[in-house]
C-alpha cells in the first residue's frame, strides 16, 4: 500500500547528500547521483537520459525510462513528459558529458546499468557513514528539500512529473511538519 511505501521512505539532507557524494570515487557516477538528486528524476529516467534531451537553454526533457541497461526505452511511468530546468552548477558538470561519444548522457553507447548505480551507491554509503537510503529516496529527498524551502505543491508536482493529488498523498508526512511550522509561526507572531 501507499502508506507502507511512505513508511519505507527515507530522505537525506543536502549535507548528508554532500557527505555521500564526497565518498563517490567515479566522476561519472558522482554526476549521475547529482543529476538524480537535484532533478528529482526516477532512476530509470536517469539511466535512459540521452544527450539529445538536454537543450542549449539547460532544460532536460524527461520522456523515457529504462528498467535495465539492456532493455529498450519505454514511456515514463505516468506518461507525463516534462521539462526540468537544470541549475547552473549541475549543467556545468553535465556539459562535458555532452561531447562524449554515444547517445546516453551517462555511459555513452550503453547506459549505466541499475546494478552498477546501486552498487556504487552502497560503496559510497558505507565509506561515508551516512544512513542507507534507496536511489528512489533521492527523489523523495528532492521533494523534501523543495517543501522545506516553501516551493508550492503544484510546482513540485510539475517538476517530478506527478499530479498535485499524488504529491499530496505520497508526501503528506512532509506537510504535517509544514503545518506544525505554520502553527508555530502564528503562535510566535500573535502574542497579544
Amino acid at each position: 500500500t501507499q502508506e507502507e511505501a511512505n513508511k519505507e521512505m527515507d530522505v537525506w539532507t543536502v549535507d548528508e547528500f554532500d557527505t555521500f557524494l564526497n565518498a563517490v570515487e567515479s566522476p561519472l557516477m558522482k554526476v549521475m547521483y547529482e543529476f538524480i538528486f537535484w532533478t528529482g528524476c526516477r532512476k530509470g529516467e536517469a539511466i535512459a537520459m540521452k544527450k539529445s534531451k538536454i537543450t542549449p537553454d539547460h532544460m532536460c526533457i524527461f520522456d523515457e525510462t529504462l528498467s535495465n541497461h539492456a532493455s529498450r526505452e519505454s514511456a515514463i511511468k505516468n506518461k507525463h513528459v516534462r521539462k526540468v530546468k537544470l541549475d547552473p552548477s549541475l549543467y556545468a558538470k553535465i556539459e562535458p558529458l555532452l561531447s562524449e561519444p554515444g547517445p546516453y548522457l551517462f555511459g555513452g553507447n550503453v547506459s549505466v546499468s541499475p546494478a552498477v548505480l546501486d552498487y556504487q551507491k552502497e560503496v559510497a554509503v558505507k565509506k561515508s557513514g551516512v544512513k542507507r537510503i534507496r536511489i528512489h529516496d533521492f527523489r523523495h529527498s528532492h521533494v523534501s528539500i523543495l517543501y522545506a524551502a516553501g516551493v508550492p505543491t503544484k510546482a513540485i508536482a510539475d517538476r517530478i512529473g506527478d499530479t498535485e493529488q499524488t504529491v499530496l498523498r505520497v508526501y503528506k508526512h512532509l506537510m504535517q511538519s509544514t503545518v506544525d511550522q505554520m502553527n508555530e509561526t502564528i503562535a510566535n507572531l500573535h502574542k497579544s
